[in-house]
């Protein structure tokens, strides 16, 4: 998140830290990164990482960094910000409520000089009378430096910065001054004012914070929120008030903002308050517990739209939104923190609510490009799920089925979307057999079940199964596993037929559109994505037909008609940049190259490439990524610049190295295959006919693997002609018996390349 949010600062389209440091490397600029408890504490080592990369790639580049210690990066600076004086710890005391408070008094010993605990302890005097507040403090002290086992003389309270840890290992934290200073206001709170310890407690959930409106729906009388945001924000100074930027805003009070109905500016923790809350276990209060029910539903609300916006294509308005909810979204959806005992464990309407969040946090990740996080959520979906599933197989479910045989079972169907989701994500990340079996699992979640010893008359999913079946077809031809393509896609179309949906049919008649163009019926695969394209502009569903308009024209590629081809490509590239889908103007991008390569420009056809491969890059799919390497490579071994007497080969190899690598971690067998029988090409051209025979036997054993006979059959062609080179009637007798068998294969393509032409 790090790295989106400096792209984003930054005005970069890629969230890649790479990116921003090729893009930035001869700027001079400040970047202040601020408030960086979190990441310190939770992943230091990623933390320095970015900040080492930006460091040496960035020369200009200076980061001030705020946060409870350290970096540690090398060379760096530290520097801590003093403490004040008795003086001015006294004089500061009388301002915020003591007015009799001297330099002289002992309980100053116990503020260490901490501005926000002298506020505190002010109004803890004004409160409790300062003997009371002394004798918790000392206590307090003398039981942290026995914890710590600290040797005499020895103040855990003096280093803010430093982390503590009691004698059996365990973290105390830091800041154990400011600790104290803080558990003793909330206990006052929480032992006087109960629901204004509710509502820190409730905002301990929600770090992004509660708008005015938020706060008026937890109360039936106005004149409890007026008392409760006096306490906690305009007395003990725990809240903070925030714009929908995030931005800190300190010229209104909480009154203020409750009179002027400011319903842009929301209230949240401060961070040190939120770090401490968010390390209680106790069991919510029912009164904490109530808010918190009635907060999800809203929150889930709020990210349905975030993500429709998304979906919509408005991409800034969706950022916009976003930030007023992910944290809070993250936050809530924490299985190992949300299903201890005492929180939602046992509430079954709520462990569904943050399962739904959890799904369209997903999804908001995948529009963003950012894949990992978007697998992280589809876990703590699944996880949330299960756990619904469970509850829905607990004895006081299956008895209330039974007396009501109209409530359906929802947890099967819920748990195999999270499951299907997480599957189309990790397939985005190249790991397909742990795709493979998440949708294997999704898919017989989503089964009818009919069991009556629990009650169970589930329906199942039709619509469900029918879309991991069109994701495992789309997987299993990425993997070139052209029988189980056709048995998934034949099994998909049946399903879509039978819920009359003609998009689905539109989908499936897609797929089985590539798998007919990878097999050679290049005028079946024609037909099937007319068909497609003809339902998708009736339901104007763009981007699926900008999808197959791209098949469409890469098949017009492959039989020569260059001008249905281009026209094709660049009607789907319009639709892309109309919805500002990086993934997809890449695609585009690399069709309108394959466009220029076919019509004589090179050149241009390398900057197009750049292009695409920018944009892929951005939205992290390797797959084009690697196909712009392998075009470029193509390009320079079969062009001669200016001046050279035949192509630079070291510049085609080292393109055609770089794809192999982008479709080793895409899985892509296909594209390793066609690639080494091109770096083949290289050395036979560079005269080098050992290495070129050693290059095309590695890519016909990916090809027989593949069981794709053309490129079995074109390998054993040149293997042939590299043979009939050398001496001697073994050689020439292999060679033979190669070409015998390569020809029928070859032939046969041919025939239906010609049927397709016509």
């Amino acid at each position: 998140r790090l790295a989106f949010l400096i792209a984003r600062t930054l005005g970069q389209m890629t969230p890649r830290i790479e990116d921003t440091i090729a893009i930035n490397a001869n700027a001079n600029f400040l970047l202040i990164l601020d408030g960086l408890k979190t990441l310190v504490t939770v992943d230091p080592h990623g933390l320095r990482k970015i900040m080492e990369q930006m460091m040496e790639g960035i020369p200009g580049l200076t980061i001030l960094v705020t946060c409870p210690r350290g970096v540690g990066i090398p060379f760096e600076n530290v520097v801590g910000l003093g403490r004040l004086s008795d003086t001015d710890v006294a004089s500061l005391m009388r301002q915020s409520g003591a007015p009799y408070f001297t330099a002289s008094e002992r309980l100053i010993s116990y503020i260490y000089g901490q501005p926000f605990a002298v506020r505190l302890a002010a109004r803890l005097v004004a409160a409790i009378g300062m003997n009371e507040v002394l004798q918790v403090m000392v206590a307090q002290h003398e039981t942290d430096k026995k914890k710590i086992g600290a040797e005499a003389g020895v103040d855990p309270w003096v280093d803010n910065t430093r982390i503590y840890y009691d004698k059996e290992g365990n973290s105390m934290g830091a800041a154990l001054c400011l600790r104290a200073w803080i558990n003793l206001v909330t206990g006052y709170i929480g032992g006087g004012a109960a629901r204004a310890f509710g509502v820190l407690r409730l905002l301990s959930f929600l770090p992004s914070g509660l708008t005015r409106e938020d706060l008026m729906s937890l109360f039936v009388k106005p004149e409890d929120v007026r008392h409760v945001l006096d306490v906690i924000c305009d007395q003990f100074y725990l809240l903070e008030v925030a714009d929908e930027h995030g931005n800190r805003v300190s010229k209104y009070t909480a009154v203020q903002i409750l009179d002027q109905k400011l319903d842009t500016l929301v209230f949240r923790l401060r961070p040190c308050v939120l770090g401490l809350f968010a390390e209680n276990s106790n069991p919510l209060k029912f009164e904490c517990a109530r808010n918190l029910d009635n907060m999800l539903p809203r929150l889930m609300e709020s990210a349905d739209i975030v993500h429709k916006t998304f979906a919509a294509a408005r991409t800034v308005e969706g950022l916009r939104a976003m930030e007023m909810c992910e944290n809070t979204c993250w936050s809530v959806t924490r299985p190992d923190y949300m299903l201890r005992e005492g929180f939602i464990n046992h509430k079954h309407a709520s462990i569904e609510v943050c399962g739904h969040i959890s799904l369209y946090l997903a999804m908001m990740m995948l529009s963003l490009n950012r894949n990992h996080e978007a697998m992280l959520a589809c876990r703590n979906a699944a996880r949330f799920f299960r756990k619904f599933c469970e509850f829905e197989l607990s004895a006081e479910q299956i008895q209330e089925r039974e007396k009501h045989p109209e409530i359906k079972m929802r947890g099967p169907s819920l748990y195999g979307q999270a499951l299907r989701l997480a599957g189309e994500v990790k397939l985005q990340l190249g790991c397909c057999e742990s795709a493979a079996i998440d949708l294997r699992n999704g898919f017989a979640l989503m089964s009818p079940i009919k069991e009556a010893a629990i009650s169970c008359n589930y329906n199942g999913s039709h619509i469900g199964q029918a879309d991991i079946l069109w994701a495992m077809a789309e997987m299993s031809l990425t993997m070139n596993d052209h029988d189980k393509c056709d048995f998934y896609s034949r099994r998909c179309l049946r399903n879509y037929t039978d819920l009359d949906s003609p998009p689905g049919i539109a989908f499936s008649r897609s797929l089985r559109g590539q798998l007919r163009m990878c097999a050679g019926d290049m005028a079946g695969a024609y037909r099937e994505f007319n068909f497609a394209i003809k339902v998708f502009r009736e339901f104007s569903l763009n981007t699926r037909l900008a999808e197959v308009l791209c098949f469409r024209a890469e098949l017009a590629f492959a039989v020569g008609n260059i001008p249905r081809a281009r026209v094709d490509a660049a009607e789907a590239g319009a639709m892309w940049t109309s919805r500002h889908d990086l993934q997809g103007q890449a695609f585009a991008k690399k069709l309108q190259a394959e466009g220029l390569i076919a019509t004589g420009f090179p050149d241009k056809a390398i900057q197009v490439l750049q292009e695409a491969a920018k944009l892929a890059a951005a939205a992290n799919h390797v797959y084009i990524e690697g196909e712009c390497q392998r075009l470029t490579g193509e390009i320079w071994s079969k062009k001669t610049m200016l001046g050279d007497t035949e192509p630079r080969w070291s510049y085609a190899q080292g393109h055609f190295l770089t794809a192999i690598e982008f479709y080793k971690r895409a899985g892509y067998r296909l594209g390793i295959a066609n690639t080494l029988r091109a770096l083949g090409g290289i050395y036979l051209s560079a005269r080098h006919p050992q290495h070129a025979k050693e290059m095309l036997q590695s890519a016909m054993g990916e090809y027989e693997v593949l069981k794709h006979r053309l490129g079995v059959a074109v390998c054993k062609v040149e293997i042939a002609r590299i043979l009939e080179t050398k001496k001697g009637k073994k050689c020439k007798a292999e060679a033979k018996k190669l070409f015998d068998e390569a020809m029928p294969a070859i032939r046969d393509v041919e025939k239906r390349v010609k049927t397709a032409a016509r």
